[in-house]
């Protein structure tokens, strides 16, 4: 069916790094959720783990949207300099992102609010084993890097979780 093709993806993704600078800093894990399923690419090589992200992003390019929570000021910034860095060939995802925490707050980047907070606040299960962004750098530090997969796996499946009820109430 020819109108398939056209079918907008939604692709919720959330990163994990070694702390919270582009520049200096390195990102260590990718989840995402689509239709295609979920993975987590979790590898010591960032450029590899950078190419595959956006190899599965250009798969249904420019049919997507990428669905994150505080994406807009911390993960796709992440994500293109990190790429900048390694010369790895992006897509330009202007007005094909979707900042979760930014619709929630109505635009307002000062309203607090975390993710495990807003998945609280619907009943979905909480972060994996309480697990913070500290803990990812621990795990990543250690070598530990199957148990940073499942972390951030269970991120962006809360993200998907808040995702489903944002669209539910109209808010997408």
């Amino acid at each position: 069916d020819w109108m398939e093709a056209y079918k907008m993806e939604t692709i919720c993704f959330d990163i994990e790094t070694t702390g919270l600078s582009p520049v200096n800093d390195r990102i260590t894990a990718i989840a995402v959720k689509s239709s295609y399923g979920e993975d987590a690419l979790v590898e010591k090589d960032e450029k590899l783990m950078l190419e595959q992200f956006w190899d599965m992003v250009r798969r249904k390019y420019p049919y997507i949207r990428l669905i994150g929570f505080n994406c807009a000021s911390f993960d796709v910034p992440f994500l293109l300099v990190r790429s900048f860095k390694h010369g790895v060939r992006v897509l330009d995802v202007r007005g094909k992102v979707i900042d979760l925490r930014l619709i929630l707050s109505h635009g307002n980047s000062y309203q607090h609010g975390k993710l495990d907070e807003y998945a609280k606040l619907i009943g979905l299960d909480a972060k994996y084993k309480g697990y913070t962004g500290a803990d990812a750098v621990r795990l990543w530090e250690s070598a530990q890097l199957n148990e940073l997969g499942e972390y951030v796996l269970s991120d962006v499946k809360i993200t998907y979780g808040i995702y489903e009820r944002a669209r539910e109430v109209g808010m997408l």
